[in-house]
């Protein structure tokens, strides 16, 4: 069976990435028939020449829009001929390499096999989710609350990962307009709105909380992960910017189904 291709965004101007994808490098040409990353012009050259250097599509004329990045990866792949993407945010599938490898693997099975969707919203566990800081799984509940009434069964949007295909993409292409990751909201209402039970849920480990991966020295400066929490994360500015994508994602999603026809009532499965 054919595998599915890898699609990501990528910005990291510092280089924290490098070791973690280093040894990252040999998987991901295991488990992708082909990779393609959209990274910002500010990423860390290194880690533009590991990636090529094992193989990757590397584009760096993206700009910050993390939504317009998403759908430039996603298509990348899809006309480099992969008929099933797994899209991830580069430093989430690194982490989930890290932490739940054999999920990761029978997710990409999923993929792989004879498939009943077009969409599949990658989302978290409970205790996955439970790991996130409290503002990130305060305001992505409210998301999660918004996005399940309309999809009509529980989903949590809001992890940065999906599968797709081809005939997803395509639908993706042409009504995805949103220039946040707010796409994460938007993609499985275009999918749904327009190929109606075609869209599917799973939840993971691996998408657990992952930025403390790649900030060691500050979380031992901080005295530990739970001070550097506090301090990075329990601000008003934190607090607004979340929030703000918590409207942006309802938002996204309501205007997918305004635009489709699909606004007034929960779509159907099956």
């Amino acid at each position: 069976m054919t595998r599915p291709a890898f699609a990501a965004t990528l910005h990291d101007p510092d280089g924290r990435m490098v070791a973690p994808a280093h040894a990252a490098g040999e998987a991901l040409q295991r488990l992708y028939r082909s990779t393609h990353v959209v990274a910002t012009p500010q990423t860390d050259a290194r880690l533009i020449t590991l990636l090529r250097a094992a193989g990757a599509a590397v584009s760096t004329g993206a700009d910050r829009r993390i939504g317009v990045g998403r759908r430039q990866a996603i298509l990348d792949a899809v006309q480099a001929g992969a008929g099933t993407v797994h899209y991830c945010d580069f430093d989430r599938l690194l982490h989930w390499l890290r932490v739940a490898p054999a999920e990761l693997y029978a997710v990409l099975d999923q993929l792989t096999a004879p498939r009943t969707f077009d969409y599949l919203i990658l989302g978290r566990t409970a205790a996955a989710f439970a790991t996130h800081p409290r503002v990130q799984r305060e305001t992505e509940t409210v998301t999660n609350h918004a996005f399940s009434a309309w999809f009509g069964q529980p989903a949590d949007v809001g992890a940065g990962s999906c599968g797709v295909t081809a005939h997803g993409a395509a639908l993706i292409a042409r009504h995805s307009h949103e220039p946040t990751n707010a796409t994460d909201a938007e993609w499985p209402a275009i999918v749904q709105c327009l190929a109606p039970g075609r869209v599917r849920y799973r939840a993971t480990e691996g998408l657990s909380f992952e930025t403390a991966d790649y900030y060691p020295a500050e979380i031992a400066q901080a005295g530990g992960e739970s001070q550097w929490r506090e301090q990075v994360y329990e601000r008003p500015e934190m607090w607004l910017q979340r929030l703000e994508l918590s409207h942006n994602s309802v938002r996204a999603m309501l205007s997918a189904a305004q635009r489709l026809g699909r606004a007034s009532l929960a779509p159907r499965h099956g």
